[in-house]
C-alpha cells in the first residue's frame, strides 16, 4: 500500500500520516524513498500504541496501587468536572490544566518508562565535562532511562516510590528533575550538561 501510493498519482489522496509525509518529502529539498517512507510509518504506526499502552497500564497500576494517589486524582477530576472545567469528552487543553493528572503521568512515567532503550545525545560544541572525563564535541553518548530516573539524588530518597508530589509546585528541585527526565527522549543535544 505504501509503494502503490509513494508511486502513484499523488492526487485526491486521503489526508492521513502518509500523505503529510509524502506530500513534505516533495516540498523539501530531499525526497524520501518508499523504503524510507515506509520504514516512516510503521513506526510511527507501531511505536505508538506499544508505548502509549505501557504508560497506560503503569499509571493505571500504581494509582491502584497507591490509594491515597487516586483519591487525590479523583477529586481533581470530579472538582474539574463540577466547575465546569472539564467536558466530555475531554479535550487535551483541559486535561493539561489537571496539576495532579500531569504529575501522576509523569511520575507514572519516571517509574517506569516506556522504552529501556540507550537515549542518545550528541555532545554540543566545546565539548563536555561527564563524570570528570572531557568528552569531545559530536560525542554520541546515552543514559537508560531505567537508570537515570532512579538516581536518588535527583529524584530523592524516595526514588523508587511512585509519589506524584514529588512533581508538584515549581521550585529548583522540580525543574532538576525534569531536565534528567528521559522517557520520551527529547532531544539530540546534551541540553542536561551545565
Amino acid at each position: 500500500m505504501v509503494n502503490k501510493r509513494y508511486n502513484g498519482d499523488q492526487k485526491d489522496l486521503p489526508n492521513d500520516l502518509l500523505t503529510r509525509m509524502i506530500r513534505a518529502s516533495n516540498d523539501g529539498n530531499r525526497n524520501l524513498s518508499s523504503t524510507e517512507m515506509m520504514g516512516l510509518t510503521t513506526t510511527n504506526v507501531l511505536a505508538g500504541p506499544g508505548t502509549t499502552a505501557v504508560i497506560l497500564r503503569a499509571l493505571f497500576y500504581h494509582m491502584c496501587r497507591n490509594p491515597h494517589a487516586y483519591q487525590r486524582l479523583q477529586e481533581e477530576v470530579d472538582g474539574a468536572f463540577n466547575s465546569g472545567a472539564l467536558s466530555l469528552p475531554i479535550r487535551y487543553d483541559q486535561a493539561s490544566k489537571l496539576e495532579y493528572l500531569n504529575a501522576a503521568i509523569t511520575e507514572a512515567l519516571r517509574v517506569h518508562p516506556a522504552t529501556g532503550f540507550i537515549l542518545e545525545r550528541e555532545v554540543p560544541s566545546g565539548g563536555a565535562e561527564i563524570a570528570g572525563t572531557f568528552v569531545p564535541a559530536g560525542t554520541v553518548v546515552g543514559i537508560n532511562a531505567w537508570v537515570m530516573h532512579a538516581n536518588k539524588q535527583v529524584f530523592g530518597e524516595d526514588a523508587e516510590r511512585f509519589r506524584p508530589e514529588r512533581w508538584l509546585g515549581d521550585d529548583e528541585k522540580i525543574r532538576e528533575m525534569k531536565r534528567c527526565h528521559l522517557t520520551v527522549g527529547l532531544t539530540r543535544s546534551l541540553s542536561f550538561i551545565p
